[in-house]
């Protein structure tokens, strides 16, 4: 048969499902839909189509409709593993990560190998705050499958959520062996680099990740602090005019990036950079001190010391905020 035929004939619910499967696999998901809803219409019983239907509203976002659709599949075959797995997505989109999981539990419960069904889990738990139990869940699914580059990427940002930062860095490279254009693994190994005070390295991974994506505002903002624990400054300021390009309201590189205008003695911008910080955030503390530094040495004292004392009202535990105007004094008398 050819494929005018197939699309010309009077068709059955078969003819409907299959052709909804060819629309998917052109990524046309719409389409895909109405094929699947057409199948539907002629046998209301076709798990499979409700279940593919919920896979294309997954793909455009429509989660809400997605998990009827799921709902629908699983109340006629309710030994579906797969729509037990997606039907936790679907419950992953709408944000009901608990929910999430007791779906991915019945999944697993049906299929004890399912590795998407436990990555799933994983990523809920992780979004849960739940670090320890979700390493757990990636630990098993990679026990199934470890030859997938993303298991062992989130399994690293886990433990650097946990603070396990060369186990995180293990993991992450286990990602990079297998995908050496995984993003979020050169992002990770960053992270954990940079937590261990390993600045040369992490910036190595940010450069990687910046080859990859050039567009990603918090790679080029850490890799700023790397750039600065390594006294590279000027190299820090372009990393956060970096950021600032890409997102102009990122208070925290204006802040940042007068810190490290300070240490290149150029007093004038920092403070330029500092003011852009407070305006978007006025209980940014460390751009209020960076400021008073700053004025401090252009010979503003006053201005300086109003800067320091906002700087402490906002953030009256840190030591480091009271060192800098106790320092600001002493240069004074």
């Amino acid at each position: 048969m050819g494929i005018f035929d197939f699309f010309s004939k009077k068709k059955s619910a078969d003819d409907y499902y299959n052709e909804g499967v060819y629309f998917a696999e052109l990524g046309q998901s719409s389409d895909a839909i109405d094929s699947y809803d057409m199948a539907i219409a002629l046998n209301p019983n076709n798990a499979n189509a409700w279940s593919s239907r919920g896979l294309e509203l997954d793909n455009l976002g429509q989660y809400f409709d997605a998990l009827t659709s799921y709902d629908r599949a699983i109340s006629i075959n309710p030994n579906n593993a797969g729509a037990w797995y997606n039907r936790g997505n679907a419950l992953r989109g709408l944000g009901r990560h608990a929910d999430a999981i007791g779906s991915y539990n019945k999944a697993i419960s049906i299929k004890p190998d399912h590795f998407y069904a436990w990555l799933g889990h994983g990523i809920a738990l992780f979004s849960l705050e739940r670090y320890a139990e979700s390493v757990d869940s990636y630990n098993k699914a990679m026990s199934i499958n470890p030859s997938i580059a993303m298991g062992w990427s989130v399994r690293g940002n886990a433990l650097l959520s946990l603070g396990r930062y060369a186990e995180a860095i293990d993991s992450c490279e286990k990602a990079i062996s297998i995908n050496p254009n995984d993003a979020n693994a050169w992002s990770f190994r960053g992270v954990a680099l940079l937590s261990l005070g390993r600045y040369a390295e992490s910036v190595e991974s940010y450069n990687k990740v910046i080859a990859i994506n050039p567009y990603d505002s918090k790679v080029w903002y850490n890799r700023g602090i790397a750039l600065l624990g390594l006294d590279r400054y000027a190299e820090s300021v372009a990393s956060y005019d970096n950021v600032i390009s890409i997102k102009p309201d990122h208070g925290g590189a204006w802040s940042a990036r007068g810190n490290a205008l300070l240490s290149l003695g150029r007093y004038a911008e920092a403070i330029d950079s500092c003011d852009k910080a407070i305006s978007i955030n006025p209980n940014d503390a460390n751009a209020w001190s960076f400021r008073g530094v700053a004025l401090h040495h252009l010979g503003h004292y006053t201005e300086a010391l109003t800067s320091h004392d906002r700087a402490i009202f906002i953030n009256p535990d840190s030591v480091g905020l009271k060192q800098n105007r106790e320092n600001a004094l002493k240069k004074q008398i």
